[in-house]
């Protein structure tokens, strides 16, 4: 189920970035880290979430 979740916040979270924050995103999706949004973005290193 956790595998899941983090499936779909990995493919509908960056919709909800500032400015920021998509640009880290965007650098690590870009070279190939498919789970850039919940690695890098997580409760405890986010302003986002």
């Amino acid at each position: 189920m956790i595998a899941l979740f983090r499936d779909c916040m990995s493919m509908y979270g960056p919709n909800i970035l500032d400015e920021e924050d998509e640009k880290r995103w965007r650098e690590a999706f870009d070279n190939s880290d498919e789970d850039a949004f919940t690695r890098l973005l997580d409760a405890d290193t986010s302003r986002a979430c």
